[in-house]
């Protein structure tokens, strides 16, 4: 997670591969441990623009700046040529 975007509560993010279609509408994802519902999804610059569920302003997301988000393994949507 780089930061805030915004004081909706959306996170701007890098992803590892931005070719891996896991940040996609209603997919899940875990930030601080806890399993959060992608509620938007958008491009910006190169990078993911994302709204999850339960975090509604600017100062919910101020704390996650630098924290990894993260897929669950069974959830990971892979290439065809990529293997865990």
């Amino acid at each position: 997670m780089l930061r805030p975007h915004g004081n909706t509560g959306e996170l701007r993010v890098a992803p590892f591969n931005p070719d891996l279609p896991n940040l996609q509408l209603d997919g899940e994802v875990y930030l601080q441990g806890e399993r959060r519902r992608i509620e938007r999804v958008r491009w910006d610059k190169g990078r993911v623009l994302l709204k999850l569920a339960g975090l509604e302003r600017r100062g919910q997301v101020e704390d996650t700046r630098g924290e990894l988000l993260e897929v669950a393994e069974d959830e990971l949507l892979l290439q065809a040529d990529a293997y865990l």
